[in-house]
């Protein structure tokens, strides 16, 4: 499949003048009817698991999207926009607005707290009457996920309409404020996940990531309701390391969907019980898992492709055998035979993100793989019940 290559570029540190939100000038309400955002879907390479806990990984853009835009709450075409409208006392007490858990809506209005949060610092009003509308390539039309991050995704899409229709000269809009900015919306619904969704979804392709230390995490919320969150944003985030990588060429890539969404309560449960009472076997694997995560990055910065696709063995290899000692709830019989018959015509696979459904990624040399090699493979996955998803890697 095609492979969308974007330039390489590495994150620098946004660096603005503080804002004291008590003593600002508001403006007068404002919209921009028909500006979009959008984020990408996600599929893990490299780093599953261990990232949570410090190791790097390697996260690939996907070309199937979110996309938002805001409307007037008048338009009568989008019954299912939502609000992002937050009143002056709402964003100047810096009292942060809990959401239940049981609220579907709580990713999207948490996102739209921050944007307007941060678009008011910069003396901006969303209009009372504005809505998002949001249009999701990341499910099946009967509503099964593929497995690319949709909360994630969802937060960013959200903040990126809203900073693109609100904001002015002087707003910020750099990819690593978009996730920042994410970030501090899921952490404000309680998820405490790494974030390796968000990284990728704002920077719309590869990325090798490390997330920032959880010490440092967890005093974000504490952070945005003593000071602006453009002081937050324009902090260094202890550890945090987002590199923007692009494909070596001659890499041919198949992304298989099983049909079933990840069953993560299981995995959740045997991976923590793993960590309690493995832990010194757990740290070998969080190591051995930066490492490979950090010769992939190599070879995509030196455009090796053979490194590429023997990082991405040693990542299967060790992944598999995580899988084993973790109940062999991650690596499913059907990912398992996604894995074997890639091998089987000369490529290397893996299951992608958590396991136990969703998604796997099989890859190799263009130049090493034949084509009546790939016809033979891809039959034989359908055979086994693996769809061949018609997407971009990026």
């Amino acid at each position: 499949m095609k492979l969308g290559m974007n330039s390489m570029a590495k994150v620098t540190q946004d660096v603005e003048e503080s804002r004291d939100i008590q003593e600002m000038h508001i403006s007068q309400e404002v919209a921009s009817p028909q500006v979009e955002g959008r984020a990408c879907g996600k599929l893990y390479l490299t780093g599953e698991y261990a990232v949570v806990d410090g190791a790097g990984a390697v996260i690939s853009a996907v070309n199937k999207e979110i996309n938002g835009r805001i409307i007037s709450a008048s338009d009568s075409e989008r019954s299912d926009a939502i609000s992002v409208a937050w009143g002056a006392d709402a964003l100047s007490n810096m009292r942060v607005p809990a959401f239940a858990t049981h609220n579907e809506l709580r990713y999207v209005k948490a996102a739209s707290y921050v944007a307007s949060r941060y678009l008011y610092e910069d003396a901006i009003l969303v209009s009372h009457n504005d809505c998002i509308a949001l249009d999701s390539q990341l499910v099946e039309n009967d509503g099964r996920k593929f497995g690319l991050g949709s909360s994630g995704a969802v937060t960013v899409a959200t903040i990126q309409t809203m900073i693109h229709a609100y904001g002015n000269a002087r707003t910020n809009v750099s990819r690593e404020t978009v996730y920042k900015l994410s970030v501090l919306a899921l952490l404000i619904v309680g998820d405490n996940g790494s974030f390796g969704d968000v990284a990728c979804s704002s920077f719309g392709q590869m990325v090798y990531y490390i997330r920032p230390s959880q010490e440092f995490s967890q005093q974000l919320i504490a952070r945005i309701e003593k000071t602006s969150i453009h002081d937050v944003v324009n902090l260094p985030w202890d550890q945090l390391e987002i590199t923007a990588l692009t494909w070596p060429h001659d890499i041919l890539a198949f992304i298989g969907w099983t049909g079933t969404p990840a069953s993560s309560y299981d995995l959740v449960n045997a991976v923590h019980a793993y960590k309690t009472d493995c832990a010194q076997q757990y740290q070998e694997f969080v190591e051995s898992s930066a490492r490979i995560s950090h010769d992939m990055k190599d070879a995509c910065e030196h455009g090796n492709a053979q490194d590429f696709v023997d990082a991405y063995h040693r990542a299967s290899e060790l992944i598999s055998l995580f899988s084993r000692e973790t109940g062999d709830f991650a690596e499913t019989k059907q990912l398992r035979e996604f894995k074997e018959i890639a091998r089987k015509y000369g490529c290397e696979a893996k299951f992608s993100g958590a396991g136990g459904g969703d998604c796997g990624i099989a890859i190799a040399r263009k130049s090493q793989v034949h084509s009546d090699a790939i016809e033979k493979m891809i039959d034989e996955w359908k055979k086994s019940g693996i769809e061949i998803m018609p997407w971009e890697l990026r």
